[in-house]
This record gives structure tokens, C-alpha cells and sequence, in this order.
């Protein structure tokens, strides 16, 4: 006899779902089941429903797919609401799917009863209760036609009896994902031709790439080739254009580098090439004329005014508009290059450790150590705090994919990320990159790492505190204070959890212990004593 969670299973499996993220509970045992059943649909249990919801986030953020997590009623639907958040506001294709009490005690003050539509009001895009399995064929194929085509977080709540009870005669089939869902808008002819007008009048064109342009790299590269136009990128698209680039100046803004800065200061054009990411004030120049390309036509001068807005596909619209524009000699890449040699130079080959050569390190050599360790096609999962900055201003990335937590910036995103992302991309190397705050707040799922044995390098910058908001509190002139972690030998907690785990404790020898970390095989810690120095962005005046 089918079940209304067998059923359910295999709508996901019709929409191409192969790994479901979460954490056990009597509210969802029918679903459990159904799951065990099918075969080809993996279950991976978390250590905690926050970072089962962040790992659903990572796989929607790194494939473009579907991604699922499944938790209990009440506590469970609750842990699962910072992760969600990040996946909605950076765009994160997220089913939720939790359970709930039985159908006539839904509403009332029943143990682990909660009015979870309420709860999941700001961080999803749709929330729906299935009080019946009539409604829940319907229901969930709306979840998924929602996340899928709006690229959002859907959520749906079963109570418990309804997932036990038999799928009723003449039930529908499951539904298909149409192509059309997933099908981007077609860019208005009227709005490239305005757009292909404005580059050409700029003497001095700039180009702002995001996550919206992933695989887009090499298209992007072209025009801004054809315009002579630097390219800077947002945090989350970093890896997207290689740093070594004559025309990259890699992240925009104060938690990037200063050349990008000091590349767009005099820019009289910007094109904007899916991103949501704008600087802060002062970084461009005021009622420069912007011409913005996104998928999602809402987003489109949402943190800016436009000149032009072209609802589109980046990687179908970059080459068509490139077409519309002349080769412009005098500004091809080796002149502007040239002409900011002194820059670009001291941007990538800046030595903030000069003279630093002991333990604890400094973290721009930390930076230069994992880039030699790391191969090209790395994914690297990075968490948030002074970490963050150092990464984003002084890795110099090649072909690297990143993966962050965009605009919810919250901690503890990077290891249940990077579970993800090896899960996703078994083929590539994957880093967690860790402050020892981070990490903290992730602990949990060092004990997935080792109960999965999922092949994860997890770099630990161990600063002892809570580095990014210490420096703010010095760069405002206010007491260091309440931002202390204490010492914590992370290697040690690894190996108590059944990991390997290794403490750098010699200058330089970062990068043969992320090496012997990759070639293990295995998921692997290195805790690296790390000095507390702020990014020159959080420096006092």
C-alpha cells in the first residue's frame, strides 16, 4: 500500500532531488520510511537542523538544482530558519519539508505543536500545512514549481497521521518540472540596443560580475576584453574571473581589494552582470550611468538606478550584446593593464606578513599557503568574520568556486557547506575555510564529517576570538571586550570526534598540511594559530 510519504518521495524523485538533508524526528518517521525505500535517493543525517538547512542551501547555491531538507516539528522546524534565510536572500533554489503533529491537534498546545506558517513567514517565500492527503499532491508540486521557477525557499508542513495514510484512488501521478519553470526571460531588442550605446559612449566602462553569471566566465572575459574594461566581482562570484587576469581587480568594495577601488573610482559606465551586490557609497562615482543584465527581472535597480535593465540569461546576453559593439584598439587589456601596472602589481603581490615570519601566523600568509595548496578548480566554502575579508581581499583566485553566505552573512555556514559541495562534487577538492567562531557555532557537524565519512578539508583561522567584530569595535574607538573565545585546540576536537586532525605549528607549513589533508582521502582539520590582525578596511584611522 502506498503512502502519502511514498508518494511524496517520489514527486522529488521526479524532480531530479538525490539527497535530502536532515535530522530524525517521530514527526517525520513516515517519510523516513518512504525515503528508505527508495532507492537512489540519499539521507543525510546532520547533526543539527540548522546546518541540515545550510548544506540544502550550498547544494542549491553550487549545482542550480533543487535543494531539500527535512526536519521535525516544533524545535526542528525552528533550527531550520537561519539556513533558510541564507538560501532566500542569496537566491537559493530550497524545499523545506517538516512535520507536524497529528491533524487534530495541529493549532492547539500540543507538545511540539507551533504555527509554523507563522514561524516561516519571513524566511521562505511560500508556506503551506497539508491537513489532508488530498492536499498534499497539490501542495507540494506548488513548493516545488515555487522554489524552482522563483528560485526561492518553499516550505511545507504534513502532520504526522497524514504521511502514514494511504495514497486515496485515483490520486494524480506525479507531476513533471515543465522546462519552462527554469526558462529565462528573452532579452527586450529595444533595452541591448540602449545598453550597447551606452558602453560605446564610455570612454572609461567598468564591468560588476556576480553569482547570476556563473558559467559565464569566459563569455564575460570577451567583452570586457572587446571594451578594455576592468572586471571586479562580488564575493560570491569570486573564482569566476581568475584574479591574474590583466583586467581583473577582483572583489568591489571594503571587503575586497583596494585596487578595485582604485580602479572604479573614475568609471563613467557600469555594467552589472548578475549581481544583487552593490558597493558602498564613495566606491563609484555618483549618476555614473548603469546598465544592469539579471534573470530575475525584479532585482533589476533594487539597490540602484539603471540606466537600462535587461531581463536575461547572463551567458546568452553578454555575447549578443558584445556583438553590438565596435573593438575599440586603444583600450584593449594590455594598454589599461599597463596603465595600472603599479596597482594591479601591488595588489598581487602585496606581503602584509612581511617580517612576520612566526606562530601564530598572519592570515594574508595564510591566504598565499592555501592558494599554493588548493588546486585550481577548488570549491571553498568560507565562513563569516575576519576570515571572510582576508579571503576576499588577499586570495588570489584562478578557476576557484566559492561558496558564502551572501547576504544573511551568517556564522557556521562554511562546514555544513562544504559537505555539501563534496556530496554535489565528489571529483573536486573541497575547503572548509573556518574561524575558530565559525567553527564554533559548527562543531555538530564535525560529527557528520566523521559519521558520513565525507572527504571535507576544514581550515581553521584560531584567532581566539571573534576577530571581525573585535576590529570593529577598536576601528570605532569603543572597548575590545566581550569578543573573546579563549584557546581551543580544534585539531584535538576533530580527533575526538573520529577525524584527522593536525595543528600547524611552524611558519610555512600550512600548505603541506592542507596537501596531506587533500591526499588523505579522508575528512581532515587543520587548526592554524592565527594572529589577530584586521583586513586594512577595519584598521583604525
Amino acid at each position: 500500500m502506498a503512502t502519502v510519504a511514498d508518494q511524496l518521495v517520489e514527486q522529488l524523485w521526479v524532480w531530479g532531488v538525490r539527497t535530502v538533508f536532515g535530522v530524525t524526528g517521530s514527526a517525520v518517521f513516515p517519510i523516513l520510511e518512504a525515503l528508505a525505500r527508495r532507492d537512489g535517493l540519499r539521507y543525510l543525517t546532520a547533526h543539527h537542523e540548522e546546518g541540515a538547512a545550510l548544506m540544502a542551501s550550498a547544494h542549491a547555491k553550487l549545482t542550480g538544482e533543487l535543494g531539500v531538507c527535512l526536519a521535525h516539528a516544533g524545535p526542528g522546524a525552528a533550527h531550520l530558519v537561519n539556513g533558510l534565510y541564507d538560501a532566500q536572500r542569496d537566491g537559493a533554489p530550497v524545499l523545506a519539508l517538516t512535520g507536524e503533529v497529528p491533524e487534530s491537534r495541529v493549532g492547539t498546545m500540543a507538545k511540539q505543536a507551533s504555527a509554523q506558517n507563522l514561524m516561516m513567514a519571513d524566511c521562505t517565500d511560500w508556506s503551506r500545512l497539508a491537513a489532508s492527503p488530498a492536499e498534499v499532491p497539490e501542495l507540494l508540486l506548488g513548493a516545488l514549481r515555487h522554489a524552482c521557477a522563483r528560485q526561492g525557499v518553499a516550505h511545507l508542513a504534513i502532520p504526522v497521521d497524514v504521511q502514514a495514510m494511504a495514497v486515496a484512488d485515483g490520486a494524480p501521478a506525479p507531476g513533471r518540472p515543465g522546462p519552462y519553470l527554469r526558462c529565462p526571460p528573452t532579452p527586450d531588442e529595444g533595452a541591448m540596443a540602449a545598453a550597447a550605446a551606452v558602453l560605446a559612449r564610455a570612454q572609461r566602462p567598468g564591468l560588476l560580475v556576480g553569482r547570476g553569471a556563473s558559467g559565464a566566465g569566459a563569455q564575460v572575459l570577451a567583452l570586457a576584453e572587446r571594451l578594455g574594461a576592468p572586471v571586479a566581482v562580488s564575493l560570491l562570484a569570486k573564482g569566476l574571473v581568475p584574479d591574474g587576469h590583466p583586467l581583473a581587480v577582483g572583489v568591489l568594495g571594503a571587503a575586497g581589494s583596494a585596487y578595485s577601488d582604485e580602479a572604479f573610482a573614475d568609471r563613467d559606465a557600469i555594467l552589472v552582470l548578475g549581481s544583487t551586490w552593490w558597493p558602498p557609497t564613495g566606491t563609484i562615482p555618483p549618476a555614473v550611468p548603469i546598465v544592469q543584465v539579471d534573470v530575475c527581472p525584479e532585482v533589476i535597480g533594487g539597490r540602484h538606478d539603471v540606466a537600462v535593465g535587461i531581463a536575461g540569461d547572463v551567458a546568452k546576453v553578454v555575447p549578443a550584446l558584445a556583438r553590438r559593439l565596435p573593438h575599440r584598439p586603444g583600450l584593449a587589456p594590455a594598454t589599461w593593464a599597463a596603465a595600472h601596472a603599479g596597482g594591479k602589481a601591488g595588489w598581487l603581490a602585496e606581503q602584509h606578513w612581511e617580517g612576520w615570519d612566526g606562530v601564530p601566523a598572519h592570515p594574508a600568509r595564510v591566504m598565499a599557503e592555501l592558494r599554493a595548496a588548493l588546486p585550481e578548480d577548488a570549491v571553498v566554502a568560507v565562513d563569516t568574520g575576519l576570515v571572510t575579508l582576508w579571503y576576499s581581499g588577499y586570495f588570489a583566485a584562478r578557476q576557484e568556486t566559492t561558496l558564502a553566505s551572501g547576504r544573511w552573512r551568517t556564522m557556521g555556514f562554511a562546514l555544513p557547506a562544504a559537505i555539501a559541495a563534496k556530496l554535489a562534487r565528489p571529483e573536486r577538492a573541497v575547503v572548509a575555510l573556518c574561524g575558530d567562531g565559525g567553527c564554533g557555532m559548527a562543531l555538530p557537524e564535525l560529527l557528520t564529517l566523521a559519521q558520513h565519512g565525507v572527504a571535507v578539508t576544514v581550515v581553521v583561522l584560531n584567532n581566539g576570538m571573534l576577530g571581525e567584530e573585535a576590529a570593529k569595535q577598536a576601528q570605532q574607538g569603543r572597548p575590545v571586550w566581550g569578543t573573546e573565545l579563549g584557546p581551543t585546540d580544534f585539531a584535538a576536537v576533530a580527533r575526538a570526534c573520529g577525524l584527522q586532525g593536525a595543528r600547524v605549528d611552524a611558519p610555512g607549513a600550512l600548505a603541506d598540511s592542507v596537501r596531506r589533508a587533500l591526499g588523505s582521502g579522508r575528512p581532515f582539520l587543520v587548526d592554524v594559530p592565527t594572529a589577530f590582525v584586521a583586513t586594512p578596511s577595519l584598521q583604525p584611522a
